[in-house]
């Protein structure tokens, strides 16, 4: 006597692994999904770690920070940016590093187009001692540089 499987025993089966195979297929899919935000999350750790590390060594060496609500005009590159210091980061640094020298630069940190820039001023200027460093600094020529780019919003908050 042979035996065979029956038209329904076949067409159980299939159903059965096709259960058993989407179920698979999503959890795959979540595992690779999971795995795409999480690069995302480990990207943004790493730039604001960077960010962290490089302003801090900036202002440990600053000698001035601007007051909130400034407005600096900010060129380079054949651009131009106006930044307000409510929502950057400015200060003057020593040019020649010797505490007689009255020459600085200007270097600020600013978000602009969901991206943080680090503007240095290429020219030093000098600053006299008891006067506001805005009238001498409040446009300045300079590098910019990306430091963290595709920033989201809600990061930020």
């Amino acid at each position: 006597m042979n035996r065979a499987f029956s038209l329904f025993e076949i067409l159980i089966s299939v159903v059965v692994i096709g259960i058993i195979s989407l179920s698979m297929a999503n959890f795959s899919s979540n595992v690779f999904k999971v795995s795409y935000e999480n690069t995302g999350s480990l990207l943004t750790v790493a730039q604001t770690r960077q960010l962290s590390v490089l302003l801090s060594n900036e202002l440990s060496r600053s000698d001035y920070i601007f007051p909130s609500d400034i407005d600096l005009t900010l060129s380079s590159n054949s651009n131009t940016a106006t930044v307000n210091t409510a929502n950057a980061v400015a200060f003057l640094v020593n040019a020649n590093d010797s505490e007689a020298s009255q020459n600085y630069l200007l270097k600020v940190f600013y978000l602009k187009d969901n991206n943080i820039y680090f503007f240095t001023s290429t020219n030093a200027v000098n600053w006299p001692s008891n006067t506001l460093p805005v009238t001498y600094f409040s446009s300045s020529t300079g590098n910019t540089g990306l430091v963290v780019s595709n920033i989201e919003s809600s990061t930020l908050s």
